[in-house]
């Protein structure tokens, strides 16, 4: 799918979980990574590097000058900042130590969010008709900012498979029973920038698709008895982030044919504790929502193409 489409979608799971849409724009930044074009979907699609990516985006976006749109002022404010890093990392940049890299990523973040902060901006405006003024809000909270974050790689996988289980795994993402259900390369012409019409519907049907964004997740859908409880108990309610978070994970794992089992789950811990959630977080709930939007975006596709 294209990034504005994905944005669009990371500001409506940002909404069944309860959270402020304004914290959408961390699904757009994810296209900080354009350039070089080497590491185009390839940098911001690694969850390894999603830390970073927040840490940085969510102190940019903490600014005055971003709700004034003072975008020169910003780039203005941060040049000592930056230039103090990169003098820290001519320092220690010949070191064998996982400090240097965090270094060297977290200077490029900044460069590259300051470069593009116009487009990025701009993006949320374009999906502001489609879900409302609040996502102009930018907002600052670290587990939202994830989830977005994360959405963006989750959801790309349609069009662009990715590789987020670096360095556990080098197996890409990929939804290999849709594409056999469709001609791909319409598919992909669809959400190349060539059928824009197209894609104003597809934006709009699935919006307006209460099925695909309903809270009321069945409890008959569970055989367990322990899940059913707390399918019962949990009905219509909005979802847990770090049980979405935890969920769109385990679903990027099942689109990786043969992916280990413990690189799924040792990226789940990381991600989680990065967050400051240690405790166990149930994900079946989220899970099964997750297949629900999945079934429905891929019904909407098919019957436009």
């Amino acid at each position: 799918m294209d990034e504005i489409t994905l944005l669009m979608l990371a500001a409506k799971l940002l909404e069944v979980c309860d959270l402020h849409k304004g914290n959408a724009i961390y699904s757009i930044i994810a296209e900080l990574d354009r350039k070089p074009a080497q590491f185009h979907r390839i940098f911001s699609n690694t969850l390894v590097n999603h830390p970073v990516i927040i840490e940085v985006a969510t102190d940019v976006m903490n600014n005055n000058e971003i709700k004034t749109r003072d975008l020169g002022g910003l780039r203005r404010k941060y040049e000592p900042k930056i230039a103090s890093l990169e003098e820290k990392y001519s320092k220690i940049k010949n070191l064998d130590s996982s400090d240097v890299k965090v270094l060297k990523n977290k200077i490029y973040c900044y460069k590259r969010i300051l470069e593009d902060i116009e487009y990025f901006l701009e993006s949320l405006e374009e999906i502001e008709p489609f879900v409302g003024r609040e996502v102009l809000d930018v907002k600052t909270d670290k587990a939202a900012a994830h989830l977005a974050l994360l959405s963006h790689v989750y959801l790309i996988s349609y069009t662009f498979p990715p590789q987020p289980f670096f360095p556990y795994s080098a197996i890409a993402c990929q939804h290999i029973e849709f594409c056999k259900r469709v001609d791909y390369f319409d598919f992909k012409l669809m959400f190349s920038g060539e059928e824009m019409d197209k894609v104003a519907e597809f934006r709009k049907a699935i919006l307006q698709n209460e099925r695909a964004w309903s809270k009321e997740v069945g409890p008959d859908l569970e055989e367990d008895p322990i899940i059913r409880k707390r399918l019962e108990e949990d009905f219509g309610r909005p979802f847990n982030p770090y049980g979405m978070i935890k969920a769109m994970i385990e679903k990027s794992g099942e689109l990786a044919p043969g992916i280990h089992y413990e690189a799924v789950q040792r990226t789940i811990r990381d991600y989680l504790a990065n967050l400051g959630c240690k405790e166990i977080v149930h994900s079946d709930r989220e899970r099964l929502f997750l297949v629900n939007l999945e079934k429905e975006i891929e019904e909407t596709i098919i019957d436009m193409l």
